[in-house]
């Protein structure tokens, strides 16, 4: 289970490269802009970073919950979502970690409200140009758990 967890945690994280231009415009420009622009724009506009995962199980109840930050070898990995379908983590300067470039298939679902990551389908719970919040249901049947986890992501 827990290697469940740490692996969809890096597989979040490995979706990060090449970081566009960033924004030069104020923030009542970029705020106005993020509110007249589709989900897949907001997610493809620049590379993500994520800020923190959070997992709660919620069957059986009370079992276990867990909230991680990525350590110092994550915290630079750029996670950056392409129009194609296409997704890339790149640790970024962090060299050191002895990390690697991961690839994902991504596409929106259900009118750009879910975002499908390889097999793994989250809810969008937020999307601003600086803020992108998914959450999902993970069930384990061999285990017999059931998790709810939450991923958020920032820029820059």
């Amino acid at each position: 289970m827990k290697n469940r967890k740490i692996l969809l945690f890096y597989f979040l994280l490995f979706l990060v490269i090449y970081s566009c231009k960033k924004d030069n415009h104020d923030s009542v420009n970029s705020n106005q802009r993020a509110s007249s622009s589709s989900n897949n724009q907001l997610i493809t506009a620049h590379y993500w970073r994520v800020l923190y995962e959070r997992g709660v199980e919620v069957y059986p109840p009370d079992s276990f919950s867990f909230y991680q930050q990525p350590d110092s070898c994550q915290a630079d990995n750029r996670l950056t979502f392409y129009q194609n379908g296409f997704a890339i983590r790149d640790p970024y300067l962090n060299n050191s970690c002895n990390e690697f470039i991961d690839t994902a298939d991504w596409s929106l679902l259900n009118n750009q409200t879910e975002i499908k990551i390889n097999n793994l389908k989250f809810t969008i719970l937020q999307l601003t140009s600086a803020s992108f919040k998914i959450g999902g249901i993970d069930i384990d049947t061999v285990a017999h758990y059931t998790l709810l986890d939450t991923v958020q992501f920032i820029y820059p």
